[in-house]
């Protein structure tokens, strides 16, 4: 017999998120997608299942081992949706000629991984994805925008710390395969004693790039140190966004890690993370992927980038959001107290109706919710609930107050 208590849990890895927190990541993919849907972006949504078929070799290794596997009514192997891009290159293939391309793409979904113990089997992300274009500015477009998205939620100081994964390759072109893949686990960990032990045994001790790619991090100097070590040509792409960026006074808010890289292999040009310097923690990235394409049967370039919403709202302007003002409705006409809401809502505010006619509980439950402010439609009066003996205002003198002080 089930027990309530295994009725109201949720599966093992899953949560639910409500309250300030849904409040703050609503409004930061709105912010985001406002913002890439000004710049021709269309919003994208993509199925939840996807076909095994049509990703598993397309995936790394270590998220094939997390794929949720499952079989769709019709028969078919699939798995919960892991990857966005991987769905949005196979959309433009599918729906879109060659004529009609590039093919700009945002979104704000759930994706879904078996997680490390204790980890989250799902998360919201939110991105965008410009397909299909030929030449340089787009990847500097989708990284201004992208800072741009940034500096809307108040993260006006979040980085983006940039490498190549064709510089990593080139450093290690020569080496067997083994030893390949356990040096870019070591740097995609940034166990970097691991890395010097591995390479202190291999026969490629010389090769000034393998042996300095953990050490270039910095400032603009760090591609002048790489071009003494592996030439000018392999730098270009990230010296073209070096100088766009620095024209356009962005240069504050990049950094160079070229022994950075990323976990999906479908990447093949400019890599990047997105960093908040309050938290350290990686809010999500992006890099160039036109291989890809290319095994979509598709020709050009493309670049993209995903972030988590949640750890972006956690530390957006929307972290704390606006406080709500409670309303009493109970002992006034529905319709008075309706249209009495509109004034909050042209100021920006948000108001909860309590229909009680017991003023006194309703206030009491109005604080216990956190709110700040009681509105009372008859006799047009704001009390401060948020503290004991909180003032009173008339509406007028509330409105006026918080005009000039700029808040509450």
């Amino acid at each position: 017999m089930t027990s309530s208590r295994s009725m109201r849990r949720l599966p093992a890895g899953c949560r639910s998120t409500g309250g300030r927190m849904a409040i703050a990541m609503e409004r930061c993919r709105h912010r985001f997608i406002s913002l890439f849907n000004r710049h021709g972006y269309r919003l994208f949504w993509s199925s939840g299942l996807q076909l095994l078929e049509t990703s598993w070799d397309l995936l790394p290794r270590t998220i094939r081992e997390s794929l949720l596997v499952l079989t769709s009514p019709m028969g078919e192997p699939c798995c919960l949706r892991s990857d966005i891009t991987l769905a949005a290159v196979n959309y433009l293939a599918n729906h879109y000629s060659p004529q009609e391309r590039p093919l700009r793409m945002c979104y704000a979904d759930r994706l879904y991984r078996n997680p490390a113990p204790g980890g989250d089997l799902e998360k919201f992300q939110i991105g965008a994805e410009l397909l299909g274009w030929e030449g340089e500015g787009a990847d500097v477009e989708i990284l201004s925008l992208l800072l741009e998205g940034l500096d809307s939620l108040g993260l006006n100081d979040g980085k983006l710390v940039l490498s190549d994964v064709t510089l990593v390759d080139s450093a290690m072109d020569k080496l067997d395969e083994g030893l390949k893949s356990d040096l870019l686990k070591a740097l995609q960990e940034g166990s970097y004693r691991t890395y010097f032990k591995l390479l202190s045994g291999c026969r490629s001790t010389g090769n000034k790039l393998l042996e300095a790619l953990p050490e270039l991090k910095g400032g603009p100097e760090v591609l002048d140190e790489a071009r003494k070590l592996t030439g000018a040509e392999s730098l270009r792409s990230l010296d073209n966004i070096s100088d766009i960026l620095g024209r356009m006074g962005r240069s504050d808010r990049i950094t160079f890690d070229l022994g950075s890289i990323r976990e999906l292999d479908y990447y093949s040009g400019p890599v990047f993370d997105v960093y908040s310097p309050e938290s350290g923690k990686s809010l999500g990235g992006g890099g160039r992927y036109d291989g890809l394409l290319c095994s979509y049967g598709l020709s050009g370039q493309a670049i993209g980038f995903g972030l988590d919403l949640e750890e972006l709202a956690k530390h957006s302007i929307y972290r704390n959001p606006e406080p709500i003002v409670a309303i009493k409705g109970g002992g006034s006409q529905p319709d008075l107290v309706l249209s009495r809401c509109s004034a909050f809502h042209d100021a920006g505010l948000t108001t909860e109706i309590t229909w009680s006619d017991d003023g006194d509980s309703g206030m009491a439950r109005a604080k216990a919710k956190g709110y700040s402010w009681w509105y009372d439609p008859k006799n047009d009066t704001v009390t401060d609930i948020s503290r004991e003996g909180g003032k009173i205002a008339s509406l007028e003198v509330w409105f006026r107050n918080r005009e000039e002080k700029g808040s509450c």
